[in-house]
């Protein structure tokens, strides 16, 4: 099993090139914002490993590729929970943080 791969429109960002397209997992729930995976959507198909019965389980989860930008990157464009920010995002899902932050990236 892959670690990693990718569904939907492939991008032109550095990670594509070593990355296999695979089905999009329609109607999946994402593994950030719990929302489903819809048609034409990018994200990507990720290893995780979590506690089963008998010993570690190793399961490929789908994630929004905008979900994953606002783990890791959201603080730097101003969209985040942090204490300062919190109020202006209070009551958004992370789902629509997330597609915040690909408008504000966009933009830049």
């Amino acid at each position: 099993m892959r670690e990693t791969d990718y569904f939907g429109p492939r991008g032109d960002a550095p990670i594509f090139r070593s990355l296999e397209q695979v089905a999009a997992p329609i109607g999946a729930e994402c593994i950030e914002c719990g929302e489903p995976i819809e048609e034409g959507e990018t994200g990507f198909m990720q290893g995780l490993v979590r506690r089963g019965e008998s010993g570690p389980v190793v399961e490929r989860v789908p994630v929004h590729d905008s979900c994953l930008l606002l783990s890791t990157s959201g603080h730097q464009y101003g969209v985040c929970l942090c204490p300062e920010r919190e109020a202006e995002f209070a009551g958004w899902s992370k789902r629509e943080m997330a597609l915040e932050l690909t408008r504000r990236m966009s933009a830049r």
